[in-house]
C-alpha cells in the first residue's frame, strides 16, 4: 500500500492502474499485469530497492494488460523490484 500524491494542478486521469513487480536476477525486463491496460495507456516506474547491480529504468512498454518494464541490466542476486503508475 501506498500515497499518491498529484501536486500538478492539471492533473487528470479517467483510468489509473498501480501494479508492482520485479526485474529477476539474470533479467533486464519484469512483465507486469494491469488488467484494462492499453496501449494508449501512459506508464512511469521507479525502483523500489537498491539492486546489486547498479542499473536504471530505460523504458515502460505498454501492452494489452501489460506494462513491461525494461532495466539497463541485470539487477544481480537481488533483482530490482519496481513500482507502477499508468494513467489514460
Amino acid at each position: 500500500t501506498g500515497t499518491l500524491i498529484a501536486t500538478q494542478p492539471s492533473f487528470t486521469a479517467n483510468k489509473m492502474w498501480v501494479g508492482v513487480g520485479a526485474v529477476a536476477n539474470g533479467a533486464t525486463t519484469a512483465a507486469i499485469t494491469l488488467t484494462g491496460l492499453s496501449t494508449s495507456s501512459d506508464c512511469i516506474a521507479t525502483g523500489a530497492e537498491n539492486p546489486t547491480t547498479d542499473v536504471y529504468i530505460l523504458f515502460v512498454d505498454e501492452t494489452a494488460n501489460t506494462a513491461n518494464v525494461t532495466t539497463s541490466g541485470d539487477p544481480g542476486a537481488t533483482g530490482l523490484d519496481v513500482n507502477v503508475l499508468c494513467t489514460e
